[in-house]
């Protein structure tokens, strides 16, 4: 299953991110969901590139697309990666349904906290790999998305 926010914002420290498919209810049947692995992965929604975050749950793959810009607001977007690195969240909060601010159709996803495996950790390593890869394949537009994210790491590390 594909989960494309339609907006973005923060909630008790997370980031919560909203989608209006009510099917997400099955996918996610428990308010609190365990993510046992998670992967990066770069792709693109509508000629827009987006990170797209791997969620393994069990047996089950769900597809989590940031695209680089979401609204916050019917009148304000943010970028969406710049707010991935300075917020550096351990939790994520996925609304789905009718309405962003619907607190009852809401499930936290917890992720692996061992060294390593944390969120960002694992988007760090993404970047730093996918950076060696694609300096040997000259693919430019992923190329151009992975230097941003690199710019963005920089930007944190410093």
């Amino acid at each position: 299953m594909q989960i494309i926010p339609l907006a973005l914002g923060q909630s008790d420290g997370a980031i919560t991110l909203w989608d209006e498919n009510a099917e997400l209810a099955i996918v996610f049947p428990r308010p609190i969901q365990f993510i046992s692995d998670i992967a990066w992965g770069l792709g693109h929604l509508d000629d827009q590139p987006c990170l797209i975050l791997y969620l393994f749950i069990g047996d089950q793959a769900v597809e989590l697309y940031f695209p680089e810009q979401l609204p916050t607001s019917p009148e304000h977007q943010v970028d969406t990666w710049q707010t991935l690195f300075n917020w550096q969240p351990e939790v994520i909060k996925v609304r789905y349904g009718e309405s962003p601010v619907d607190k009852n159709h809401e499930v936290m996803l917890l992720f692996p906290k061992e060294e390593g495996e944390t969120l960002m950790e694992k988007l760090t390593a993404f970047i730093l790999q996918a950076k060696q890869t694609l300096d040997s394949d000259h693919d430019e537009i992923h190329g151009q998305i992975v230097e941003k994210l690199s710019s963005l790491l920089r930007e944190v590390a410093m």
